[in-house]
């Protein structure tokens, strides 16, 4: 899991607050990329 979010999990410690608000953004603006950004954070969660 480590390795696998290693690119994703660096940006958990800070990027990982940033993806929350970019996806609250992107639910109005992009329906599709909402239950992709969703899957990743749940798998990483």
């Amino acid at each position: 899991m480590r390795k696998r979010g290693g690119k994703r999990g660096g940006g958990k410690r800070g990027g990982g607050r940033r993806e929350s608000v970019t996806v609250q953004k992107k639910l109005p603006h992009s329906k599709p990329k909402n239950p992709n950004r969703r899957t990743i954070k749940v798998r990483f969660a």
